[in-house]
């Protein structure tokens, strides 16, 4: 009787550490599943947020970039440019990114952004890398002259309008400035409706030339746009029959460029101000009074007439559905002005350049106009724009 009891206390000490071992078996097993289950959670959460802050290094230089950044990329296979920024996440966790932009070729750019997550510890480091193809948009305008006109026009008095291409002489890295040597004056649609009261009043080679092709109204397209797109985008809209005094640039409190004061109209004459390269598109919703010595710059588009008088200086592109006329004072202007002469009736309004004002062709200005505007911007290509590198094996 005590053998059979001694046997069985035996198996049973047997069989309860082998239900332990089970037990510690099954209770590992669901550690480690439910560690690498969190892990993979984990996983999928730095992956999205790798994910995110790539697309926001992507839309930081989409949404920010000029056409004059893409422009400035050269030419050939291989050329890019690599810019890198950081942000925060929630938490204590960080973020960074890389962004490369390469020329495809063309107008064509590969926007190509990493996103890393930096500050998670030991669980940081994931990485994704996303690409977007982007086409840059074409504003353009003809640089061979320093008044286009539909209609008649006189240059009298001591005006002048000269075509030789001239870069403003207050204008930082004018280096980097084009200079097309002399061009035409005047272009017209009818050249015998052009006249000019003083000899040397219009110089150029030649000095006006007629062009029957020219658009015959301001719906005309501007490259990518027409008269309305570049309304529609403006930086400033101006009622209609404003005059404007004074125009100035003007700062935010830490010293930026306040771009949303519609009377900052850009520093061209002050090559050390946070404004000098902020071009404006303004648009004026009818006729529009410019009486100042003040100065500004970037693309104008005016409804209907335009006037200038005293001193005002403008720098860019200036596009006038209505008349041009100026008046006393000396007036400059550094660009093109393009003219339509449309009136309410569908006449052909005459224009006036009198007084002492000069209206220059400056192919810098007109460059400066368009690659610096903040409105200008690359836009994804209309199909297969996007694509995550990462998971089409091509990424980190």
């Amino acid at each position: 009787m005590n053998a059979i009891s001694s046997q069985r206390d035996g198996f049973a000490l047997a069989a309860a550490i082998m239900a332990l071992v089970l037990v510690g078996a099954l209770v590992t097993g669901g550690f480690v599943a439910a560690s690498q289950e969190g892990r993979a959670s984990q996983s999928t959460v730095f992956g999205t947020e790798a994910q995110n802050i790539a697309e926001y290094g992507m839309e930081e230089v989409i949404g920010t970039w000029t056409v004059g950044q893409y422009a400035a990329i050269p030419a050939g296979a291989g050329s890019s440019v690599t810019t890198s920024g950081s942000i925060a996440l929630a938490g204590a966790g960080s973020g960074a990114y890389d962004v490369t932009v390469s020329r495809l070729g063309g107008d064509l750019f590969l926007v190509q952004s990493t996103g890393r997550v930096t500050g998670r510890g030991l669980l940081g480091g994931a990485s994704r890398t996303l690409g977007m193809v982007v086409r840059t948009s074409n504003f353009s305008v003809a640089m061979d002259r320093a008044v286009q006109v539909n209609g008649p026009i006189t240059v009298s008095g001591n005006a002048k309008v000269d075509g030789t291409d001239r870069v403003p002489s207050t204008w930082k890295n004018k280096d980097e400035c084009s200079n097309l040597g002399v061009q035409t004056g005047i272009v017209a649609r009818d050249t015998s409706q052009v006249e000019a009261k003083k000899k040397d009043a219009i110089i150029g080679d030649p000095p006006k030339r007629q062009d029957p092709n020219l658009p015959a109204s301001a719906d005309a397209i501007f490259g990518d746009y027409t008269f309305e797109d570049l309304a529609s985008m403006a930086t400033f809209t101006i009622p209609h029959g404003a005059t404007i005094n004074n125009t100035a640039p003007s700062y935010t409190p830490t010293g930026a460029c306040n771009q949303s004061d519609s009377r900052n109209w850009g520093a061209p004459k002050d090559s050390t101000s946070a404004c000098h390269y902020f071009f404006p598109i303004i648009h004026a919703e009818g006729d529009l009074k410019l009486n100042s010595n003040a100065s500004g710059q970037g693309i104008l588009l005016v409804e209907g007439d335009l006037h200038i008088a005293g001193g005002y200086e403008f720098y860019g592109i200036i596009v006038v559905k209505g008349s041009f006329q100026t008046g006393s004072g000396n007036a400059r202007i550094y660009g093109t002005t393009i003219v339509f002469g449309e009136t309410e009736l569908g006449l052909i309004s005459e224009s006036t350049i009198n007084g002492t004002p000069i209206v220059s062709l400056s192919s810098c200005a007109i460059d400066r106009a368009v690659n610096f505007s903040s409105e200008f911007r690359a836009r994804p290509i209309a199909s297969r724009a996007w694509i995550d590198l990462t998971g089409a094996g091509m990424g980190n």
